[in-house]
């Protein structure tokens, strides 16, 4: 019988909540960030402020299921050639 993903606690829907990983976007956390914040009761790291007030927002409006109900990464614009 399959589980709905909004009846999974976070850490078995569609986030990568491992070693190294931004809980919001994925990228790697650099080794000195203390972007750190609680997420659907959990101590989360972010890779940067920007995702850490995104996740808080998300928390804070009662939207946690946007963590459970996604099933891949948005992509990612590619970055401009530089002179």
């Amino acid at each position: 019988m399959a589980v709905a993903a909004s009846s999974l606690p976070l850490d078995h829907a569609f986030c990568p909540d491992r070693e190294g990983a931004c809980f919001h976007c994925g990228l790697p956390v650099p080794g000195a960030s203390s972007h750190r914040a609680a997420v659907d009761g959990a101590e989360r790291s972010f890779c940067c402020v920007g995702c850490q007030a995104v996740a808080e927002t998300i928390e804070a409006a009662g939207l946690v299921e946007f963590y459970r109900q996604r099933d891949d990464w948005s992509p990612r614009p590619a970055l401009p050639d530089l002179p």
